[in-house]
């Protein structure tokens, strides 16, 4: 279902106070669902050896499912931080800091 290195991204996610829960879509693809707390959702599942995070206006951002930990936790803050504000002015401190560690800065808007 999920690769070993994006069980450890969600681990490291949740040792850092973000909630990750799992579904199943009416396809029958189980992803696991980053809670963003933003104006887009952040979701994330494997297929093909690809590590496909999925937001709101049908946005997909593709890693390869065989990248590092890190790698894959540079991208999910990377999505939270450039595709799920969406020029809010709300989303996630807890996310706030994830991106803090990975050195990307988090703009909120005035919306």
């Amino acid at each position: 279902m999920f690769s070993a290195n994006v069980l450890e991204m969600f681990k490291y996610l949740v040792n850092n106070d973000i909630e990750v829960s799992f579904h199943k879509r009416d396809d029958g693809v189980v992803y696991a669902d980053l809670h963003s707390h933003a104006k887009s959702h952040l979701h994330v599942y494997e297929k093909d050896g690809k590590v496909v995070f999925t937001m709101r206006y049908g946005m997909e951002e593709i890693i390869n499912s065989n990248e590092s930990v890190n790698a894959l936790i540079y991208q999910a803050a990377s999505c939270y931080a450039y595709r799920c504000i969406c020029g809010r002015g709300f989303g996630s401190n807890a996310w706030d800091a994830v991106c803090e560690q990975q050195d990307i800065t988090v703009s909120y808007g005035s919306m």
